[in-house]
């Protein structure tokens, strides 16, 4: 099964089921070069092969990990095999995300190029992927972004200027509203103003408009609205070009904030919270497979140690 970012969370399933009562697993990668300074050569213990190619492929892109499982049917006295090719490519989920910076070999390439791999797939459908430091820092990014749109109001008294302010959109700082926008602006909060009262209506929808108004927008009726002494019972929802004002308590408003930034969490990271649990299923299930694999390689090499043992010391080992 070949396994993309569209088909992410089905493969997770899939693999957890597969790997139910497996015999073993084989693990391949595919990379973007693998040799660094040191080639590996005829003389070389398991050990050196090892650290060689571990070494030299840090600086390369693992773009497919294969992993194959295999059942025993003791019926029929053969094993079948369950293939799952993962396509990831750490492709940057937003502006704040990492951006990965890898190196190719050709030699790589080539021989990639030469068995036909779909290197298309790899960087338009790969699964993007962060390293846990990396998610951990992208979490406290949204955090604090999140904390900044929540700053206070800081007036600028006699300088006929706008209000200090920052978007949460951005956390760059306001501007100052153009002359030929005052009108415009006056007019929204005209609107604004009369819904207020009109309990009949649920929302105000404003009318679309450029990135550049949504902004003054969203500051003036901020400041007007929201940081004032007054009841503080209206939401600014943003969509696209679009802008829609709400009513809302206090506690439906924290609601609205805790749910806003798990969007953004979970918009951020990439997986949701459901792929997350079906890959620490499937890590799970490969622990309780390596478990078993080390109980029987313990076995087996009691098993050797007393077939190579004297008769007297099997008789203690197996009496103790």
């Amino acid at each position: 099964m070949e396994v993309t970012r569209h088909n992410f969370k089905e493969g997770c399933q899939l693999l957890s089921q597969a790997l139910e009562n497996a015999s073993f697993v084989a693990i391949d990668g595919e990379f973007t070069g693998l040799h660094g300074i040191h080639k590996p050569n005829q003389f070389d213990s398991l050990e050196e092969r090892y650290q060689k190619l571990r070494t030299g492929s840090m600086d390369f892109l693992l773009v497919q990990f294969g992993l194959c499982v295999f059942k025993y049917d003791g019926a029929k006295s053969r094993y079948t095999a369950y293939p799952f090719n993962f396509y990831v490519f750490p492709r940057p989920v937003n502006r704040h995300a990492p951006d990965i910076r890898f190196r190719c070999q050709s030699s790589s390439i080539d021989f990639l190029a030469s068995h036909n791999f779909d290197f298309n797939k790899v960087f338009r459908d790969g699964i993007p992927f962060l390293t846990n430091m990396e998610q951990e820092r992208l979490k406290d990014l949204v955090l604090e972004r999140h904390s900044q749109s929540e700053v206070a109001y800081n007036p600028v008294g006699g300088t006929g200027k706008s209000p200090k302010f920052v978007s949460p959109a951005t956390n760059k700082a306001p501007v100052d509203v153009p002359e030929e926008e005052k009108e415009f602006l006056e007019g929204i909060c005209n609107d604004v103003e009369k819904f207020l009262p009109d309990k009949k209506k649920a929302n105000l929808s404003l009318p679309p408009c450029n990135g550049f108004k949504r902004k003054l927008i969203y500051q003036t009726v901020y400041a007007k609205f929201l940081l004032l002494p007054m009841p503080k019972e209206l939401i600014i929802v943003v969509e696209t070009a679009n802008i829609c004002v709400n009513r809302a308590s206090q506690e439906e408003k924290k609601k609205l904030d805790k749910q806003k930034l798990q969007n953004a969490m979970s918009k951020s990271v990439k997986f949701a919270a459901e792929q997350i649990s079906a890959i620490r299923l499937v890590r799970a299930k490969f622990y309780w497979l390596y478990i078993k694999w080390a109980n029987t390689l313990l076995i087996w090499q009691f098993k050797k140690f007393l077939r190579s043992s004297s008769g007297i010391l099997q008789e203690r080992v197996i009496t103790l």
